[in-house]
């Protein structure tokens, strides 16, 4: 890619409010398994997906027309494509690659909690303290975490589904690619092709892709 992209870890400092527990109980959440899938989602997920926007997308409505859908599903889709293609297994000793797909999977349980949770609670059929105690309870999340991700469920308008149905359509758009290329598709040409549209909603892209 020309120039330059880089991208940075911002930690956020701990609140003073927090008890000494409090923030033992945050900071454990962030175990090197957990922090190991993240990085992939930000750096190879969000970072390369920008860089490659910069790169291919110059015109100006299609830089301002995005779809959030395909922003978040893209990082969310690459998670599970380094477990298929076994680059935990290549880099990690046994007993990390695993520790790093339950991982990944735990992350996979919170995004479907958070579709449950937010529209239970929408439907007032959850208070907020069952919603941060779902958390607990079926995703093993740290009890303070819960409770600041069931404030950004009860606060936040965006949908909560964003993740699952835009990595849904990228595999709709895979399949259908390579049933098109057929000897010419290759898993790398689609990606760098899916990106190069920057974060064009899926019924744009395909338009783009397929010329139809």
């Amino acid at each position: 890619m020309a120039g330059r992209q880089s991208g940075y870890y911002i930690l956020t400092p701990l609140e003073d409010r927090l008890t000494d527990d409090e923030k033992a109980s945050r900071i454990k959440s962030y175990n090197p398994y957990w922090t190991h899938v993240i990085s992939y989602h930000e750096w190879l997920g969000h970072n390369v997906q920008i860089a490659a926007a910069n790169e291919n997308v110059t015109r100006p409505m299609r830089r301002a027309f995005g779809s959030i859908y395909h922003s978040q599903a893209w990082s969310f889709y690459l998670e599970k494509l380094l477990e298929d293609e076994g680059y935990y297994e290549d880099r990690l000793d046994y007993t990390s690659a695993l520790k790093t797909r339950m991982a990944r999977l735990q992350m996979r349980m919170w995004r479907v909690q958070r579709i449950l949770t937010k529209l239970r609670m929408a439907k007032d059929e959850m208070t907020f303290d069952q919603a941060v105690q779902a958390y607990v309870d079926k995703i093993g999340m740290e009890p303070t975490n819960a409770f600041i991700e069931v404030q950004r469920d009860s606060q936040s308008p965006s949908p909560p589904a964003r993740e699952i149905i835009g990595e849904r359509e990228i595999l709709t758009l895979r399949d259908e690619y390579a049933r098109r290329m057929g000897d010419h598709y290759t898993l790398k040409r689609f990606n760098d092709t899916l990106i190069s549209y920057g974060g064009l909603p899926f019924r744009h892209i395909r338009r783009l892709m397929f010329r139809d």
